[in-house]
């Protein structure tokens, strides 16, 4: 997001251009707004694209029922790491 293109704003806009960003840039500037990964990184909720605490919607069960696939990774996190 630029100053005149702000998420409240132009919440489309910002949304492709995140999906179009490079992933390993994307890392690198989360790294440089959160240098301590193991503090963990919490969503921003209250706007359009996250409405609601996404904690308290599980506990009320007010989301949509999709199917998730999940798996885990040897090293995963590693690149956090270096």
């Amino acid at each position: 997001a630029r100053d005149n293109k702000t998420f409240e704003q132009e919440p489309e806009k910002v949304v492709n251009c995140l999906k179009g960003a490079d992933a390993l840039n994307l890392t690198k500037v989360l790294g440089n707004v959160n240098p301590n990964p193991q503090s963990g990184y919490f969503p921003r909720y209250g706007d359009n694209l996250l409405p609601h605490d996404p904690r308290l919607s599980l506990i009320k069960g007010d989301f949509m029922p999709v199917d998730l696939l999940i798996g885990a990774n040897h090293n995963e996190g590693a690149i956090s790491i270096t």
